[in-house]
């Protein structure tokens, strides 16, 4: 594992770049192992046992595809089955924000 200061990739995306990068939608993503989630009325809320990190989910319908990611190929085919194309984009975008804060990660097989 790199050390905040290493120039060795983390494997997280890294959002704070000027151009736009999501993450490969093609992987298999899941919930990590020490993240739990619990519905809301206002969404969600998504707490990593390991940083101690909250996050608040506004969206019900990413509060529902989170914990079923891992029953999915792909990021993608779980968009696709679950969430109507027009919202994929900020979907990714969200995605993308929770892998960086691992949240979620690459289901490796």
């Amino acid at each position: 594992m790199a050390c905040a200061a290493s120039t060795e990739p983390s494997g997280r995306p890294n959002i704070n770049s000027t151009a736009p990068m999501l993450i490969d939608l093609t992987q298999a993503w899941a919930l990590s192992s020490g993240v739990a989630v619990r519905h809301e009325a206002f969404g969600a809320l998504a707490y990593d046992y390991r940083s101690r990190r909250l996050s608040c989910l506004t969206d019900q319908a990413l509060a529902d595809l989170l914990p079923a990611l891992g029953r999915y190929p792909s990021a993608q085919a779980a968009l696709d089955a679950t969430v109507p194309i027009t919202r994929h984009p900020s979907f990714a975008r969200a995605l993308t924000g929770l892998a960086a804060s691992g949240v979620i990660c690459v289901d490796e097989p």
